[in-house]
């Protein structure tokens, strides 16, 4: 079948104010596009300790490049059904990497809740190259840099709180 179904493309296309991060899959190959992915769509890849792509994460190839980075995806802690902890490694951990970072973006940033360009923009724009210079076939944009996409983001739109004198409250006996 195709690597992403039409069900999905046009569920991502309907729903076109959300931002969705896709784990890129874990046959160890260049991805063969089958299909255009919607502006709101950021794809996944996964490094290992090192920032080299681990053998088992696919690569973007030369379509789907320009919606791709990297995130950590081995050995990563994660829950298993026994409430406990085990580490697990896939694309399927490099993705919720991502996603936190969209999730934080968006709390400090509401603007662009429902912006997903602009998200997606941000996330690939600000991650560090990896691989050959530039945008390439195999590490996409890079690995996604969190501090760089929150730092960058808040030098151009953070204000500063207004500050209010202290009023007197009341003292509670812990």
């Amino acid at each position: 079948g195709p690597w992403v179904p039409a069900s999905t493309i046009a569920l991502w296309s309907r729903h076109g104010t959300m931002t969705f991060v896709r784990a890129g899959g874990n046959d160890g190959s260049y991805i063969t596009a089958d299909a255009d992915i919607p502006g709101n769509v950021i794809l996944v890849g996964a490094v290992d300790k090192n920032n080299k792509i681990t053998y088992w994460s696919n690569a973007p190839g030369e379509q789907y490049k320009y919606h791709w980075v990297m995130a950590p995806g081995q050995s990563i802690l994660s829950a298993d059904e026994n409430n406990g902890y085990i580490h697990m490694s896939g694309t399927s951990m490099a993705a919720p990497y991502v996603s936190g970072i969209v999730g934080e973006l968006h709390d400090r940033y509401p603007q662009y809740r429902h912006n997903p360009g602009e998200t997606k923009r941000i996330i690939l724009t600000t991650a560090t190259d990896l691989g050959a210079p530039g945008v390439d076939a195999l590490y996409g944009y890079g690995l996604v840099n969190r501090n760089k996409a929150v730092l960058t983001l808040g030098r151009n739109t953070h204000k500063p709180p207004k500050v209010v004198p202290e009023k007197e409250v009341p003292y509670v006996d812990p």
